[in-house]
């Protein structure tokens, strides 16, 4: 899965990246370690944003709450479970799921990143690694979004959830016990993604692991495991060795 993400990048960082603008720049912040069970123990309204870009103004970024709430979210109540419940959605069920399978058609966004978290299990303890692309400080990963109405606010709310997939064998190795791992998008596919009329076989083809040799991974503090410390500093992406976990690790 991917729960926990890196965007150390600034915002004309991420401008410069994508050749896009950014008209609200105080929305964004710099995080070293986000969780996104973090993200959404506020109220709605306070829920943590990322910047992502969408098929409506690909040259714009817009900065939306992630843990996806679907259009028909019925309630506040409803809408803080299916936030918690949606920071994720597993590429193979997108089609069929209630939650997403309407986003799927026509709101798919790119969410920027710098760097994600995972864990390796080994005697049932858990060893977290920063991971990242080689030649690649700023990279993409594959996200759907909606918009819910707040009757209690009136407020209007973006929120988008990442998408997964099944691990390529380097993540298989760290994330052992779920074999799971986000849709990074090729940077040749990023604004492919976000066109806004894909056929289903156009979708699918983009929602595959990403090839391993393209991606680095190294062990870090295991503060990162436990979302009641702040880990959201820059030096959290240091090497932590482990000699348990021998070569690989």
């Amino acid at each position: 899965m991917c729960y926990s993400v890196n965007v150390k990048a600034s915002a004309d960082e991420l401008n410069k990246r994508y050749n896009a603008k950014n008209s609200t720049p105080e929305m964004h912040k710099v995080y070293y370690k986000l969780s996104g069970f973090n993200a959404v123990a506020k109220p709605i309204r306070d829920y943590e944003k990322l910047a992502v870009l969408i098929a409506s103004d690909p040259t714009e970024f817009a900065y939306m709450q992630w843990g996806l709430l679907p259009f028909w979210t019925p309630s506040t109540e409803k809408a803080r479970e299916f936030a918690r419940n949606n920071l994720n959605a597993k590429s193979e069920t997108l089609f069929e799921k209630k939650s997403f399978a309407p986003s799927l058609k026509r709101k798919r966004c790119i969410i920027p990143i710098t760097g994600f978290y995972e864990s390796r299990e080994v005697n049932k303890e858990k060893y977290p690694y920063f991971i990242h692309l080689k030649n690649e400080e700023i990279f993409s990963l594959a996200g759907i979004y909606d918009t819910w109405k707040d009757k209690e606010s009136g407020a209007s709310i973006n929120s988008f959830s990442i998408i997964t997939t099944e691990a390529n064998p380097l993540m298989a190795k760290i994330h052992n016990n779920k074999l799971r791992m986000p849709v990074i998008l090729k940077r040749e596919n990023e604004m492919h993604w976000i066109e806004p009329e894909l056929s289903d076989s156009d979708i699918k083809h983009l929602l595959l692991p990403l090839d391993d040799s393209l991606m680095e991974a190294h062990t870090v503090d295991k503060k990162v495991n436990n979302t009641k410390v702040d880990s959201n500093y820059p030096q959290i992406t240091n090497l932590v060795e482990y000699p348990e976990l021998g070569i690989f690790g």
